[in-house]
């Protein structure tokens, strides 16, 4: 800027410099002689025109005088009015010339201040175009070089070098350019992911401006790519009205918006907004494929949300609706909207959960499953576990699953859910029997249960709600053993595809303590063990009887060869020895045996370990009476030796 105000001072001196000539040829010249021509009282001049000769410091000056007529008409011949006849011709003297008329008036002289004043008016004129020419012509034209520098920079995508130029002459340039370059200001730094800079900018172009696509666009594109939805759908609604979608990917971003907010509204319950929203994105065109198949038709939109509200009577009259509006629909998609009807008429039974419902659930799902696969299979065998050398087949079933086309996965996931129905329907009905009933046909319902689920597994190896019904199924129905850890197999196969239900979690964390508590528990033993064969006041014979009776397990196998597995030692252990051992033995046990699950042969350790603390009491109480008796037969045997001395 001071270099600016410098210019401008020097422009204004230089226009100063050039006005001043003018000036002083217009102002008077105060060193000019003033020359008083005095005349005689008594002289008069005809009206007309007279010559006077002036000499003044030797020079002779001519003037011409003219006497007007006091009629105010011109005197004829040349003559000034009012001239005697025959003095047209006649040569005043000089001394007469000289003298004015008496009471004639002087001739106004010219003011001194009017070239002043034009000088001025002239100068201040000339000041303000240049002014204008300095600041609406040289300045623009001086910051428009780098605007154009940071225009190619945009161009070359060297937005990071561009920006800060921008930003440095946005300010200077004429307002046609400016506003171009703060919407390159807002593209930089969108390229440079500052999505808050760019919207800030773009946001103050908008409201300036709504009919400016370009800047709608961009400022639509980012409130989008941010999921602010409800913001960028009023921008992209005026591009559509003013027939701008065709710019870019605006009919696109249009699409997303209504599919995001029809989605919102249908997990809100709003059906029909959802509906009135899908509608309008199946006419846009770009997400039509992936609009849920119920919400394209209100039957099925209505009818789900009454189904979700439990409106039985709404949701028997939108699928029956559905129902008869199908044989309008074209051949094509008459079976899938059929079975969609059918599906929606068997979740209406299953809603009202009366037991008269339970064979029309089992219709009706049966015949949609028909409708979708009339070869399909309605019962199969559950699979066994499948083996390791099962893994190519595995790939290859997955390789062909992974070939399908859209339509053809999402037919194979509603079988799924079709069949995954009809086996949670048996279940219900098999719950309403009375108890001796329902225990009567446990093992054939359990196998009926377990094909109709084995149809959903085979359309889907990865749905884990199978996995987890039927392992828990499998867990309650048998007894421990190995048909109960296929259950628990079943369940942690469903934890893996993602099940997390609370009583599966906890059977399958159950059974990890038990054989956590199994292993710490046999490390146990062996320790016990090894510690009983080494003890000598145990005698031979018994160590080499409990190490055959155990030798026929891998882990006792070859202990027999043990140093000193079978010394004894020639005294016989004490009754507090042997006391000792045996209550450090119970102690042992008791620690392996409470990490346990109550099994039959826990209970029998449990009664053998009462019966050694009763025998070693027994001992313990034996042995006093024993010492009692040694001490009495001393006693007796003392005083009948010395009674006759």
């Amino acid at each position: 800027m001071a270099t600016e105000i410098r210019y401008a001072l020097g422009l204004l001196m230089l226009f100063l410099t050039l006005g001043a000539p003018a000036a002083a040829q217009s102002a008077p010249d105060k060193t000019d002689h003033q020359v008083i021509i005095t005349m005689p009282t008594d002289t008069r001049l005809p009206p007309g025109d007279h010559r006077a000769d002036i000499y003044l410091a030797g020079k002779k000056i001519t003037a011409l005088v003219k006497v007007a007529d006091p009629a105010g008409s011109p005197a004829p011949g040349g003559t000034s009015p009012g001239a005697a006849p025959g003095d047209s011709g006649a040569q005043p003297s000089p001394e007469s010339s000289l003298a004015p008329e008496r009471g004639a008036a002087r001739p106004a002289e010219p003011s001194p201040w009017l070239p002043v004043g034009l000088a001025v008016v002239g100068t201040a004129i000339l000041i303000g175009a240049g002014a204008w020419l300095y600041f609406k012509v040289y300045l623009p034209r001086k910051q428009i070089e780098p605007y154009r520098e940071a225009l190619r920079l945009v161009q070359a995508e060297r937005f990071e070098e561009a920006l800060p130029l921008l930003t440095q002459v946005e300010s200077k340039l004429p307002d046609r350019l400016r506003r171009d370059a703060r919407f390159f200001i807002a593209f930089a730094h969108f390229k440079l992911k500052n999505s808050k800079e760019a919207e800030h900018v773009l946001d103050g172009l908008h409201r300036e401006n709504l009919k400016d696509a370009q800047v709608a666009y961009l400022l639509a594109y980012l409130r989008v790519e941010d999921g602010h939805y409800d913001d960028a759908e009023p921008i992209l609604l005026a591009m559509e009205k003013n027939e701008r979608l065709g710019l870019y990917h605006a009919k696109k971003l249009l699409g997303i918006v209504e599919f995001r907010r029809a989605l919102a509204a249908l997990k809100e319950g709003h059906v029909d907004g959802a509906a009135a929203l899908f509608e309008k994105v199946e006419r846009l065109g770009d997400f039509a494929a992936h609009i849920p198949p119920g919400l394209r038709d209100r039957h099925i939109a209505l009818g789900t949300k009454a189904l979700f509200d439990k409106d039985v009577a709404e949701a028997q009259r939108r699928f029956t609706s559905l129902e008869q509006a199908v044989e309008k629909e074209p051949e094509a998609q008459r079976a899938a909207k059929l079975a969609i009807a059918k599906l929606g008429l068997a979740l209406t039974a299953w809603i009202e959960d009366a037991q008269e419902s339970d064979e029309k659930v089992e219709r009706l799902l049966v015949e949609a499953a028909q409708l979708l696969d009339a070869d399909g299979p309605l019962d199969l065998p559950w699979p066994e576990a499948k083996k390791d050398e099962d893994l190519a087949a595995q790939i290859s079933e997955l390789d062909a699953k992974a070939d399908k086309t859209a339509d053809e996965k999402q037919r194979e996931r509603c079988l799924r859910d079709l069949h995954f129905l009809r086996g949670a329907t048996l279940l219900r009905a098999w719950r309403r029997l009375e108890p001796a009933a329902a225990h009567d046909e446990v093992q054939q319902r359990y196998e009926e249960a377990l094909s109709r689920f084995a149809c959903s597994r085979a359309r889907d190896e990865q749905f884990s709600d199978v996995f987890l019904v039927v392992g828990l199924l499998t867990y309650y129905f048998h007894k421990p053993g190995p048909e109960r850890g296929r259950g628990v197999d079943l369940l942690e196969q469903a934890q893996k595809r993602g099940a997390r239900e609370p009583d599966a979690m906890e059977i399958i964390n159950n059974r990890a303590r038990i054989e956590r508590a199994n292993a710490d528990a046999v490390d146990l033993y062996l320790q016990v063990l090894d510690k009983y064969l080494h003890d000598d006041t145990v005698r031979a014979e018994v160590r080499f009887s409990l190490l055959n009776r155990l030798n026929r397990y891998r882990r006792i196998q070859g202990w027999d060869k043990r140093p000193d597995l079978a010394s004894a030692r020639r005294i016989e252990p004490t009754v507090a020895e042997m006391r000792d051992r045996s209550e450090l033995l119970l102690v042992r046990v008791e620690e392996i045996i409470s990490s346990q699950s109550s099994t039959e042969e826990s209970h029998k350790i449990r009664q053998l370990s009462d019966v050694i603390k009763q025998d070693g009491q027994h001992l313990c109480e034996q042995a006093a009476d024993l010492e009692r008796n040694e001490s009495e037969l001393l006693a007796l045997t003392g005083n009948h030796l010395f009674e006759d001395r």
